[in-house]
């Protein structure tokens, strides 16, 4: 396995330890604006996973996941607030880390 060690990884790598560190907020079974709370959490967790792996060079279905899972956290980060708010705020930070990483 290669692993890509640069400045963009590396934040990818610190954004996931983070995510892995922070308990998930008390809004399970929870949707806005259509978008389940744990799915998109899920969604995001399972593209990430996949692009430290060193599996994601040219898996469009992983790509087109994270760009879905992007705009959709875009579109619900501002509707939220409290520990929830911040929670998935981290989340859009590492979904844009990883696709900043990937060059899309």
């Amino acid at each position: 396995m290669i692993y890509r060690v640069d400045e963009r990884w590396a934040e990818v790598r610190r954004l996931w330890e983070e995510h892995m560190a922070a308990p998930f907020p008390d809004c399970r079974g929870e949707e806005i604006d259509g978008v389940d709370l744990v799915l998109v959490d899920a969604d995001l967790a399972g593209c990430v996973m996949h692009f430290l792996g060193d599996r994601f060079r040219d898996d469009d279905f992983q790509l087109r996941i994270l760009r879905q899972v992007a705009g959709e956290l875009d579109r619900i980060v501002p509707k939220m607030s409290g520990e929830a708010g911040e929670f998935f705020e981290c989340d859009a930070r590492l979904a844009h880390a990883t696709l900043r990483a990937l060059g899309k």
